[in-house]
C-alpha cells in the first residue's frame, strides 16, 4: 500500500481499459500520500483530459513541469507532462509555447515516443508558417518506423490522400481493448481527412466515432485536426446534435 508505483502501473492499465472511475480511485490515493510527487500530477492531467477538463489537465501537468524542473529531474515521464501541456497549448492557439513544449518533450522522450511527438509539433509549425521546419519534423518522424495511426497523420500533413485511404482499412480493423478506445482509433480517421480537407469523410468517421462512445466535445471543438471544417453548418450541426443528447 505504500510503493506509490504500483498504483502507478495500476493506473496505466485502468486507463488502457477506459475503467476511469477506478484510476481516479488510484490517482488519488498517490496523490493523498504525498503532494510533492509529479507523478500524481500527471495521473490527473492525464485523467482530466480523458474527461474533457481541459483547464484542470492544463493546471495539473503545469503543476507536475513545475516540480520536475525544481529537482532538475531529467525522468523521461516529464515527456508526458510536456506532451499533455504542449498538445493544450496548441489547442488554446499559443503556438510558440506548444513549439518549446514539444521540443522539450522530444529530448526527454524513448525513441519508441519520438515519432508522434515530431508530427504534434510539425502541426504547430504549420500554423507559425514555418513551412520547411514542419516538413522536417514530418520527414523526421518517418525515420522512427512509426505505427500505423502515427503514419495516418503523416500522409496527411504531406497532403497524400492516397496513402490516406490505403491505411484506413488497416487502421478500422485493429483491435482495441475497450469500445471508447476503438472510438478513438476512427476519431484519429476523422482527423486524417479532417486535415486533408475531404469534409465528406471526415464527419462521416467523426459521427461513427461518437456513436461508438468519443465525447470529448470540448476537446473536439478546439481540436487542431478539426480546423478546416469545424466552423462548417455540418460540422456545427453534427455537433450539437450528439452534445445535446450527452447533456440529456
Amino acid at each position: 500500500p505504500s510503493k506509490y508505483l504500483f498504483y502507478e502501473y495500476r493506473i496505466d492499465v485502468l486507463f488502457e481499459m477506459d475503467k476511469l472511475e477506478d484510476a481516479w480511485k488510484d490517482i488519488s490515493t498517490i496523490y493523498a500520500m504525498d503532494k510533492t510527487i509529479p507523478d500524481s500530477y500527471v495521473y490527473r492531467g492525464q485523467y482530466f483530459f480523458k474527461c474533457d477538463s481541459l483547464q484542470a489537465s492544463f493546471q495539473n501537468f503545469n503543476q507536475a513541469i513545475s516540480i520536475y524542473e525544481n529537482n532538475n529531474a531529467q525522468c523521461w515521464v516529464m515527456s508526458r507532462c510536456y506532451r499533455g501541456r504542449g498538445n493544450l497549448n496548441l489547442a488554446f492557439g499559443d503556438t510558440d509555447k506548444t513549439i518549446a513544449d514539444f521540443t522539450k518533450a522530444i529530448t526527454k522522450a524513448r525513441d519508441a515516443k519520438k515519432d508522434n511527438l515530431l508530427i504534434l509539433r510539425a502541426k504547430a509549425q504549420f500554423l507559425k508558417n514555418n513551412i520547411s521546419s514542419a516538413q522536417a519534423d514530418i520527414e523526421a518522424a518517418l525515420d522512427y518506423k512509426p505505427d500505423t495511426l502515427t503514419l495516418g497523420y503523416i500522409y496527411a500533413l504531406k497532403g497524400n490522400a492516397g496513402e490516406v485511404e490505403v491505411l484506413v482499412p488497416n487502421i478500422l480493423s485493429k483491435k482495441a481493448s475497450c469500445d471508447r478506445c476503438k472510438a478513438s482509433m476512427i476519431y484519429d480517421v476523422a482527423c486524417y481527412f479532417a486535415i486533408l480537407n475531404n469534409k465528406e469523410k471526415a464527419l462521416q468517421y467523426l459521427e461513427k466515432s461518437i456513436q461508438m462512445g468519443f465525447n470529448k466535445f470540448n476537446w473536439l471543438l478546439i481540436d487542431y485536426d478539426m480546423k478546416n471544417i469545424k466552423n462548417t453548418p455540418e460540422f456545427i450541426a453534427l455537433i450539437e446534435k450528439y452534445r445535446n443528447n450527452k447533456q440529456k
